[in-house]
């Protein structure tokens, strides 16, 4: 096949696939088209270069306003989505029905391309088998024997960030520090492996590949909505033989990201596998001494059954995994509320003398969990500045979504219940919901940890919000939540408690923006290129 033969066929599959989505739209009528939301922009694109523009806080802003808890949105080629927020249809969706929706089916495929067969690229039957393998993982026993890994970066990252106070008050980029420190957290205490000393200029090849990869992933534009189809031609060398003869620089950046991705995977994986059979002593870029998320894993997976026994191959596509769904989106949160302590200094100052009380450097899990005030800051941060403003599923049949407060149609009835037909993409809003001033009070929009420190309004309750952290959907709910919140819980408050204790921070006059991703990033200014966010830093 010649390199005019491939994009020919490239060519034809896309446009085929963009005339079946456009006639159909117009051919089938549709329960949604009573359903109210913004006009539509653009008919190839819809309304997903709005959502998912860095600016784009505004449109859901207008969303959430103008249309309220169920909107209409467009997505590309004439094809009708939803957005939606309504804490019913939301726990009906997730809880009550776990048929009902699952990961785009684009979305998980692309993961399954890159990643393999891990928890973040299969649904199903599959994903269920991992989940029942994995879930144990994260138990407080190991998330114990862990502190001591995330406690000994903490300090590293200190240290780090003293040196380049010295004496007198500093203005330091944070999000640049926290990434790095989330990042190394991740490989010493999810793989048992060092991305190398924080102190370093860079981190190694494998931090600079995941880091390049959701970037690289969204070049692809149009390109990534043909990866359904795409997975289904032929063999993996005859798809590898096709991409390496597109000529595009953003496919050939991509796979290059995946060839030093999928190396480093393997060669940590035979390390930590070959160091729990005992064919070997730990390696000497092993740390923790077994004590990390592969190395229970894979212990974890020797216990099981041999009928729900995870492959290689399986087990291979966690460790990417790992490190992608947790290290920005820690470093974020972490930043976040670095940000929000340093305009209201009376809180930092509370937190820093709760912190004051306890031995920082060798805090026990069950004590960094009792800390109140530092929980309070915490989940006020998750629930107002959410790192993902919202996540999307796709129905897998016919649902009936019932509804906490009526929709009135473009008709003028009142419905308390909306079909979305089978293949139906549905946002959930989760920045959204935790801003519903009808659910959280008048001042939803404002940052007050003390609302956690009293018992919440009862419309919180009510709402039964299917979260599986408090009442809140940072980490989603159903069975595709986060299965890692635990951990990441730990590793956030055992960042601030060693930060907190050893820093003041304080406000610079740069206008910071957080700009809308994959998950949120904060630039100096709407039109900053660089994610950064600095802050002024002095020793305590």
């Amino acid at each position: 096949m010649t390199t005019f033969d491939l994009l020919h066929s490239i060519v034809y599959i896309a446009l085929t696939w963009a005339l079946w989505y456009a006639l159909r739209s117009w051919l089938v009528k549709s329960p949604l088209d009573d359903i109210p939301g913004p006009k539509r922009q653009s008919f190839a694109k819809g309304d997903y270069a709005r959502l998912y523009h860095r600016h784009g806080l505004d449109f859901h802003f207008h969303i959430w306003k103008k249309y309220g808890r169920v909107a209409k949105i467009h997505a590309p080629f004439g094809a009708q989505a939803l957005y939606v927020y309504d804490p019913k249809a939301l726990h009906h969706l997730l809880i009550g029905d776990p048929t009902a929706v699952e990961q785009s089916h684009f979305i998980v495929e692309s993961y399954r391309l890159i990643l393999g067969p891990g928890l973040m690229s299969i649904t199903g039957d599959r994903h269920h088998r991992q989940r029942k393998v994995l879930n144990p993982v994260f138990s407080t026993a190991n998330l114990q024997a862990m502190m001591p890994i995330v406690g000994h970066v903490a300090q590293e990252l200190r240290d780090v960030i003293a040196n380049q106070v010295g004496k007198s008050a500093q203005e330091i980029d944070m999000l640049r520090w926290m990434n790095r420190g989330a990042l190394e957290i991740l490989g010493q205490a999810g793989l048992g492996y060092s991305f190398g000393p924080l102190s370093a200029d860079a981190p190694d090849q494998f931090a600079r590949a995941l880091k390049g990869l959701f970037p690289s992933m969204s070049r692809l534009g149009f390109l990534r909505q043909l990866t359904p189809l795409f997975i289904k031609c032929g063999s993996a060398r005859f798809r590898r033989a096709v991409v390496e003869r597109i000529p595009s620089s953003a496919v050939k950046n991509l796979l290059s990201i995946i060839d030093v991705m999928d190396e480093a995977s393997r060669n940590i994986f035979l390390s930590r596998k070959r160091a729990i059979m005992g064919e070997t002593s730990d390696s000497p870029g092993q740390v923790g001494e077994g004590k990390d998320l592969m190395s229970f894993l894979l212990r974890a997976n020797m216990a099981t059954d041999m009928e729900d026994r995870l492959t290689d191959d399986e087990l291979l596509g966690q460790i990417s995994s790992f490190v992608l769904a947790g290290t920005d989106t820690t470093a974020s949160v972490v930043t976040q509320i670095l940000q929000h302590l340093a305009e209201h200094t009376a809180i930092q100052d509370r937190l820093r003398q709760e912190l004051n009380d306890v031995d920082v450097e060798h805090i026990s899990f069950t004590a960094l969990m009792k800390l109140s005030y530092m929980d309070a800051v915490v989940k006020e941060t998750l629930r107002l500045n959410t790192p993902a403003a919202m996540v999307s599923r796709q129905t897998q049949k016919d649902v009936v979504i019932p509804l906490a407060s009526p929709l009135r149609t473009l008709d003028g009835s009142l419905r308390n219940e909306i079909v979305a037909p089978k293949g139906t993409i549905i946002f959930l809003g989760l920045l959204a919901l935790h801003r519903d001033k009808d659910i959280w009070g008048e001042d939803a929009n404002e940052w007050k940890p003390d609302r956690w420190l009293r018992p919440l309004l009862t419309t919180v309750a009510d709402a039964h919000i299917p979260g599986v952290y408090s009442p809140l959907m940072t980490f989603v709910g159903g069975n595709r939540s986060c299965i890692g919140f635990r951990f990441a819980e730990m590793e956030i408050k055992q960042l601030l408690a060693v930060l907190i204790s050893s820093f003041r921070f304080a406000a610079t006059q740069k206008n910071i923006v957080w700009n809308i991703a994959t998950v949120r990033f904060p630039t100096i200014g709407p039109e900053g290129s660089v994610p950064q966010l600095p802050l002024i830093v002095s020793r305590v």
